[in-house]
């Protein structure tokens, strides 16, 4: 019996958030059906409204719909029949009280959510049986570097699972890498980091406490020859690296508590995707967010109304308005043409000799071949006409013209 109950919850959570599914189970539900009424036709006074409906109305100046989909800000509002698929989905990677909220923050919201979170962690043995201790105070004040990438600060733990891992944290960004060896030598140290280095290039800095990997002559001489200053903690505290220390803490922490996946490396995988992912206290952004310039994408993105779409969309609807009020030019071969030259402020006298593209051309002017936009070209066909189709008048081209052709000019094949 909980073996098929674990198959149908695991079904559950990895199908529900899609935006079909949300879409139907918000026409589905009565109060959210409620919702999505008045925030059309407006709200009744609040002393009128079911209980079930206050929390909305509070919060009524920043509900919307679009898609049928009901959002608060720019907070998916689900359903309660998904609600616990949703903070399964939360909880992916044991975050604790803290990052589960500001993971939904940026996805989900429903009455009580906060504190759905807190019962969640609370309630979970793994995160209760590995939860840390207290940590001791007055952590050594490192200076925050103003790029990423500009000081890593690198340590070894374990063993775990058989293995031994390297972590590399970004002081500026909080981003971690996580290498999973069978020694720690120098050798499979600098072997480590060169594949580190390769995604995201040489720090300026490296701190780490004393090992002897860490203080061997070979490693010195890796660093040096990168050009990378080398600092080691001061001997006997190896809280001066106090930000390797803590980041392996948590990350140990996490990956201790996701014992419901058997694969040693999916289950690093999916602590690592959660941090990265989950916005740092230190920097009230995501280290992914930092690192890379965008946040990336996360399996309740599914759920959110596509704004690139409906971006799309608006940018279609305006440039079919501009149409409307745009005449379309066409030029045919050996069409004379006039064509703007935005040397002289005027226009000159050509010949279409090939067409490029929808509104690109190949013109002949005085014996030279240019390329021109149809919005550079206009209709010499009845002046051409008068001047018995001679595009050669006997006149030299003016200076002007001659440095508008020559930087449109085309080599002809």
């Amino acid at each position: 019996m909980e073996k098929i109950t674990g198959i149908i919850k695991r079904i559950s959570v990895e199908t529900v958030f899609t935006q079909n599914i949300l879409k139907i189970n918000t026409e589905n539900n009565k109060t959210l059906a409620n919702v999505k009424k008045y925030i059309n036709i407006g709200w009744p006074a609040k002393n009128k409204l079911p209980e079930n409906l206050l929390p909305f109305y509070d919060k009524r100046n920043s509900l919307s719909v679009e898609e049928n989909i009901v959002s608060y800000n720019d907070r998916m509002i689900i359903p309660d029949n998904l609600q616990r698929a949703a903070l399964s989905i939360l909880h992916r990677g044991h975050p604790g009280i803290v990052a589960m909220k500001s993971i939904s923050k940026r996805y989900l919201w429903w009455p009580g959510i906060n504190m759905d979170c807190e019962r969640i962690v609370k309630s979970c043995l793994s995160c209760q049986e590995n939860r840390p201790k207290e940590i001791e105070t007055c952590i050594y004040p490192w200076t925050v570097p103003v790029d990423p990438w500009y000081r890593i600060h690198i340590d070894y733990t374990g063993p775990i699972d058989g293995l031994l891992w390297l972590v590399v944290v970004d002081s500026h960004s909080k981003w971690v890498e996580v290498v999973p060896t069978l020694h720690a030598t120098s050798a499979t140290l600098i072997k480590s980091l060169n594949i580190i280095f390769s995604k995201f290039g040489l720090p300026y800095q490296i701190v780490s406490d004393n090992g002897p990997q860490f203080i061997s002559e070979k490693f010195k001489t890796f660093c040096r020859s990168n050009g990378i200053k080398y600092i080691t903690s001061t001997p006997y505290h190896s809280r001066t690296n106090g930000l390797a220390k803590r980041t392996i803490r948590t990350i140990k922490d996490k990956y201790l508590r996701s014992k419901n996946i058997t694969d040693i490396s999916e289950r690093l995988c999916q602590v690592l995707f959660s941090y990265r992912n989950t916005i740092h206290s230190a920097t009230q952004r995501t280290p992914s967010e930092i690192i890379f310039g965008y946040k990336i994408r996360n399996v309740l993105d599914n759920i959110k109304p596509s704004i690139t779409n409906n971006r799309n969309q608006s940018t279609l609807k305006q440039e079919k308005y501009k149409n409307l009020h745009t005449k379309f030019r066409e030029f045919a071969l050996n069409e004379h043409v006039w064509v703007w030259n935005y040397h002289t402020k005027k226009y000159t006298l050509g010949k279409v000799k090939k067409r490029t593209g929808p509104l690109s051309y190949f013109i002949e002017i005085q014996g030279n071949l240019v390329r021109k936009h149809a919005d550079h070209l206009r209709s010499a066909k009845d002046y051409s006409e008068r001047a018995n189709d001679s595009l050669d008048y006997g006149y030299p081209m003016s200076r002007a013209n001659q440095e508008d052709n020559k930087a449109d000019k085309i080599n002809p094949e």
